[in-house]
């Protein structure tokens, strides 16, 4: 951890991170090659916008603008993206 992902589509680098005592995973986004980084996006959130518990083992960009990252306990699906981790 942190795990790292280039989108050459957007020219941008995706940074996967845990924060919160390591139970919580959120995006961050550098589209100047790391000199700077945006705000993070959490990876999972309850309907009022707090993060969900969960952390995330890898982060892959299958092309096209799609990510994709696998929580810790892999019996509980996949975290997916298909707006370069807008959502």
């Amino acid at each position: 951890m942190p795990y790292l992902a280039y989108m050459a589509e957007k020219d941008r680098v995706v940074m996967l991170v845990v924060t919160h005592h390591l139970t919580h995973t959120a995006l961050i986004f550098s589209d100047d090659h790391g000199q700077t980084w945006s705000e993070r996006k959490w990876l999972s959130t309850d309907t009022e916008g707090r993060p969900k518990p969960g952390r995330a083992l890898g982060l892959t960009n299958l092309g096209g603008g799609r990510l994709m990252a696998y929580p810790e306990d892999v019996t509980h699906g996949r975290w997916l993206s298909g707006d370069f981790g807008e959502t």
